[in-house]
């Protein structure tokens, strides 16, 4: 039904209130998963290094030995948006940050429906089929369940505004727009959707413009080659605009434990459980983490998809434009574009599948990219994105019912009522039912009959502007009470105190100056998926936040300055990686000196029973600084680990060098001393004055990892890769100043690109504006 334009556009700036707003005014923030555990400690980390005089935060050294940060793609540094958050945490560190980025992914919401509402006004549609497609994508279960995967929000945001350039760029002719707008504006988006964090949605929302572009130019009767080459410049400004983060994480994943591929069974983690498909129509069947707890397949937000009754009901209302397109021999435009959207409706639920059917097992074996990602469910997106768009075209051939119709809308009605009776009834009379049945069906019930009653109530389009407006904001209440009923316990949030350093128990305070700490995969798992982050509930008591904060899971430690031998990031260097699996594999009765050699100070455990859940071990850790006059070499990191565990106790072994055959496999030198003057530190470089005795190697039981240099008295020299993955430089007798310092090559290439990229977008901007 098109509708006069009413201020429906205030929906997207409004529904974030009820969602957020409330929180944000008591300064309670997102805490729960990520959040706490690696947005926040990232963000904060990299302000910290910022603050302190650093042109970039480069490394983060208090995570696994060390291990890049900028690089870290999730990070998303260079994302315009989020420049803000450095005001935040100015102004009250770590706690405000948090608010701020509360506050940042709310209002992604809102633009991801301002997006949608671009596109589908580009489509022709009137004012209430944009809002509510804006509405049932924004603030679909896809992006609301999700709400503390905050890149992955930043990045499904900028889905529609995507689609939209590149609609533009194939549907609007040069007379209107001239080609080098369309490049400049769709380079654009494409640039800040890669900067915002999340390769895996990028890469879906890529693969659906192209999908979009291509149906699209299959329906114009004039077809050029213009649009696919303004979108290939497009695309290639946008790898140049923002080169300065693409390229430094494309080394990071090079050297990393994602090398090559993700793991079968990993990349198969979270493929969607086939009975989440009735979330369609009801999100809680199977609980609400938030509410009565979720006691379902796997978690309750990878499988997230209810859009809302009414806009799933408007998309069925597509489906007999699509079946006619069947027995047609011509096709419109319109209609071709119904039965593509149906087309990626199926294709993401299919995909979403993963293990569950064989053709996504073959697709990870045979074709490239489905072996980069795990949690096939993501592909969800499409289907939800596809929802909503129909949604809104629903809505323009939505009509006042009439016959046959409106008889099957009255039986709705009775059977919306026998719904709700047989869910009241069956959860007073069968004890054995889990409650989140009778309550979702329940909730079904009264939601559907709210939406047939609206529908019932479509005025004639002959009706009065005042009548058709009054039905329009009509609509428009009833899916917003939709989705906030069914958002009811999925957005978990808990007072800022969380995110402030915690004081460490006194007893470790002078141990964990002299070296690291450390949290067995096991008793982390535990700590982690089955006490502070259970997939079944949200937890947020002040007893857990307190326990929480103790805990120092990683990587909370960055919070309070603590180093850990952990890392929770999404990569980590490959080498660190094995180094930690090979320890791990190791019997007991050495893995303590493994650990003493790698600076750990404290073990911690998990101890349900005490009162904060955990407890701790006190390690004789080796110094972070030692002095080696021997040297072996072995050619690959296995036979160094296998070697080095042969002497691991030994007082008097040599220094093991990961080098190439053909060296000299040892090498001796007289027995000498190395003492530590002075150490100047900061984020990315250690300064030593070293006095030795003698010629030998000095180790630093810090990460070798690509970019890392060593100079000693003014001068470069190699830095050697040993005991596996620590750092290492040879010194002769005398005295030395020796700084390591981390200067990847990869960001000052990208930089300078990016650099480069943006000059000529601006001007090249500048030059279009003048002209308009």
């Amino acid at each position: 039904m098109r509708i006069p334009k009413p201020s429906y556009l205030i929906i997207f700036l409004l529904l974030p209130l009820p969602l957020v707003g409330g929180a944000l005014l008591q300064g309670k923030v997102l805490y729960w998963g990520l959040p706490v555990l690696q947005f926040i400690p990232w963000r904060a980390l990299a302000y910290e290094q910022v603050f302190r005089g650093e042109l970039f935060p480069l490394w983060n050294p208090l995570n696994g030995m060390g291990a890049p940060l900028l690089a870290n793609y999730q990070l998303a540094w260079f994302y315009p948006p989020s420049w803000v958050l450095g005001l935040f945490y100015w102004l009250g560190g770590a706690p405000l940050l948090a608010w701020g980025f509360t506050l940042l992914t709310a209002l992604h919401l809102t633009w991801a429906g301002w997006g949608m509402g671009r596109l589908m006004k580009r489509l022709g549609c009137g004012v209430l089929g944009q809002v509510v497609a804006g509405v049932a994508f924004s603030y679909s279960q896809y992006f609301i369940a999700r709400i503390n995967f905050f890149s992955m929000i930043w990045t499904g945001a900028w889905l529609p505004w995507v689609v939209n350039n590149v609609d533009e760029m194939f549907m609007t002719s040069s007379e209107e727009k001239p080609i080098r707008a369309k490049v400049l504006s769709l380079a654009l988006v494409l640039a800040i959707q890669l900067l915002a964090g999340h390769a895996q949605l990028t890469w879906y929302t890529w693969l659906l413009a192209m999908a979009w572009g291509l149906i699209r130019w299959l329906g114009v009767r004039d077809k050029k080659i213009g649009p696919f080459a303004g979108g290939f410049v497009a695309l290639l400004w946008a790898v140049g605009l923002s080169l300065v983060q693409l390229l430094p994480t494309a080394e990071y994943l090079l050297n990393s434990q994602r090398a090559t591929q993700v793991d079968y069974e990993q990349a198969m983690t979270y493929s969607l459980w086939p009975w989440r498909l009735t979330g369609f129509l009801t999100p809680n069947l199977f609980g609400n983490p938030g509410l009565d707890g979720y006691w379902g397949y796997a978690n309750y937000w990878e499988d997230a998809v209810y859009i809302g009754i009414l806009p799933l009901i408007m998309a069925l209302a597509t489906l007999k434009k699509a079946f006619r397109v069947w027995r047609k021999g011509e096709v419109s435009t319109s209609e071709r574009l119904i039965v593509f959207l149906w087309g990626i409706v199926a294709v993401g639920i299919l995909l979403a599948l993963g293990k569950n059917t064989p053709l996504y097992s073959w697709l990870y074996r045979y074709v490239p990219t489905f072996d980069m990602f795990q949690a096939p469910s993501r592909w969800l997106i499409w289907t939800v994105f596809g929802l909503a768009v129909l949604s809104g075209l629903g809505i323009e051939t939505w009509r006042k019912p009439e016959g046959r119709v409106v008889y099957g809308m009255r039986l709705s009605v009775a059977g919306s009522l026998a719904v709700m009776l047989s869910a009241w009834w069956a959860s007073h009379l069968l004890s054995d039912l889990k409650s989140s049945f009778a309550n979702a069906t329940f909730q079904f019930g009264w939601i559907t009959l709210g939406a047939v009653v609206v529908l019932l109530l479509t005025p004639a389009e002959s009706s009065s502007t005042r009548l058709r407006l009054s039905w329009g904001w009509l609509f428009l209440i009833w899916v917003v009470v939709d989705i906030l009923v069914s958002s009811r316990g999925l957005i978990p949030v808990a007072s800022m105190e969380i995110y402030r350093p915690v004081d460490l128990p006194h007893e470790l305070q002078p141990v964990i100056q002299q070296g690291r700490l450390y949290l067995p995969p096991p008793d982390e798992y535990e700590l982690k998926f089955k006490r502070f982050f259970r997939f079944d509930r949200y937890q947020k008591s002040g007893e857990y936040v307190g326990a929480l904060r103790a805990s120092l899971l990683p990587n909370l430690n960055l919070l309070a300055s603590v180093p850990s031998l952990n890392n929770f990031d999404p990569l980590q260097p490959g080498c660190y990686n094995r180094l930690i699996t090979f320890v791990e594999s190791q019997p007991e009765s050495l893995k303590a000196a493994w650990l003493e050699n790698l600076n750990v100070a404290v073990v911690e455990y998990h101890d349900f029973p005490s009162s904060l859940g955990i407890t701790y071990h006190l390690l004789n850790p080796k110094e972070r600084w030692q002095w080696f006059t021997c040297l072996e070499v072995e050619p690959s990191l296995s036979l160094a680990l296998m070697r080095l565990g042969d002497v691991i106790n030994s007082e008097s072994r040599c220094l093991i060098l990961i080098g190439t055959q053909g060296e000299t496999e040892r090498v001796e030198m007289p027995l000498s001393t190395a003492s530590i003057l002075s150490v100047s530190e900061n984020f990315n470089r250690v300064v030593l004055e070293v006095e030795t005795t003698g010629s030998g190697w000095l180790r630093m039981t810090d990460l070798w990892y690509p970019g890392w240099k060593v100079i000693v008295d003014g001068h470069l020299q190699p830095l050697l890769q040993v005991d596996g993955c620590l750092r290492a430089v040879f010194l002769t007798a005398g005295k030395h100043m020796v700084q390591f310092v981390y200067k990847p090559v990869s960001i000052s290439i990208g930089a300078i690109v990016s650099f480069l990229a943006w000059l000529a977008w601006l001007g090249m901007a500048w030059v279009e504006w003048i002209k308009r």
